[in-house]
């Protein structure tokens, strides 16, 4: 079997015993430096719901790549370590390194080594567009495996935003943005944090609800009840008509029995669904 991310090359690299816990750049490459792959190593530790470590490699020409991120709902653990990971810098066209930028919120990272190989890669844009795929997928799944465990009401999946490059998002959300895993955000009730928005177990409400029967409206089984008013309660009579107007018939009755609620009373006001539809012959002609 073969595999695109296995090619053999010359591997350095560079061991630190740093531990970050604000933000700050760090300059570890020699200025002749010519690499072709970047990965790192480390402890992260995530303090809160708000947590993130960002690391971003610097190109000698000023571009910017995501080297790695965490936050909490792409982490299994607020407490983990990583080996050689990456993120947009799997795979690297001739580069010549300048230094890294770690973004720190309430969080810490121990840097323990860096990453690089020294050989050219063929094809090297193609094979990082199908590992930062993977990595995408793998974020993915992290968010709603969480999602799913703390039984909140989203879903998260691939967008046009969390498509873009690191660069892309910082250009239009800022430097050093957090948005808590919005980016995928897909369908559902968006929470940025834990837990706070998540399918109840319990409710005060009852458990179904129905106007027609409200305080028996339509029984009358309660002597001089000011709410009864034969089988309908507090909907209208229906207007029924041989033509093709039925769209006006429905929202027109439900505002009918809107007053009828309203006011507490049986009211019965009788709208126009003629007059709405603006036509000015029979119904049969309409």
């Amino acid at each position: 079997m073969t595999c695109v991310f296995c090619k053999h090359s010359h591997a350095q690299t560079i061991n630190f015993d740093s531990t970050f816990t604000s933000s700050g750049e760090i300059y570890p490459f020699n200025q002749n430096d010519t690499i072709y792959s970047l990965g790192v190593s480390g402890n992260v530790v995530l303090n809160s719901d708000t947590s993130l470590i960002r690391i971003i490699f610097i190109d000698d020409d000023y571009n910017e790549y995501l080297l790695y991120e965490a936050y909490p709902y792409i982490s299994s653990s607020g407490n983990f370590s990583i080996a050689n990971v990456s993120d947009e810098t799997k795979y690297l066209n001739t580069t010549q390194p300048h230094s890294l930028y770690v973004y720190i919120h309430d969080g810490s990272f121990e840097l323990a080594s860096l990453h690089y190989t020294t050989d050219l890669v063929d094809f090297a844009d193609s094979l990082q567009l199908i590992y930062k795929q993977v990595v995408e997928e793998q974020k993915i799944s992290s968010i709603n495996s969480n999602i799913e465990q703390r039984d909140m009401v989203w879903y998260a999946d691939e967008t046009s935003v969390s498509q873009l490059p690191y660069s892309e998002k910082k250009k239009i959300f800022g430097e050093d943005y957090n948005l808590h895993g919005f980016d995928y955000y897909s369908a559902g009730i968006y929470d940025f944090s834990f837990g706070i928005i998540s399918i109840p177990t319990t409710s005060s409400l009852v458990p179904d609800f129905d106007w027609r029967n409200r305080h028996n409206a339509n029984e009358d089984i309660i002597p001089n009840s000011p709410y009864y008013d034969n089988f309908l309660g507090w909907m209208t009579p229906v207007d029924k008509q041989n033509c093709n107007h039925c769209w006006i018939f429905a929202p027109v009755h439900a505002t009918e029995a809107l007053v009828n609620l309203y006011f507490n009373q049986q009211i019965n006001v009788d709208l126009s669904e003629q007059a709405v539809a603006s036509c000015k012959t029979p119904w049969d002609e309409c």
